[in-house]
């Protein structure tokens, strides 16, 4: 199961992710991201656990514990287009009114 992990602190290491997750269970990758917003610079990851229960157990487990200061957020990913939410905007190109010049 890929989970995303939130509102990391900045020390944060993927090696760190790693330790932290594996007490329970084995972790297939992390990949950890950095983005900037405003005067806050906030980390967020995604893991691959492979066992979902280990998943599952792992996201109970430490949903909103502090790890280096900062209280984690963590939820399964979403992988697919069934998963995106779904936009209520139509796109494309306007037509110019002929009637109006």
């Amino acid at each position: 199961m890929k989970i995303y992990v939130d509102n990391l602190s900045e020390q944060v290491t993927e090696s760190d992710l790693k330790k932290l997750f594996e007490q329970f269970g084995k972790v297939e990758s992390v990949e950890l991201f950095k983005h900037h917003f405003g005067d806050k610079s906030r980390s967020f990851a995604y893991l691959d656990i492979p066992d979902d229960k280990d998943a599952m157990t792992a996201m109970q487990e430490l949903y909103g514990n502090k790890f280096k200061g900062q209280a984690i957020k963590i939820n399964q990913a979403r992988t697919g287009p069934e998963d995106r939410r779904q936009s209520t905007r139509s796109g494309g190109r306007r037509e110019k009114d002929p009637s109006v010049s």
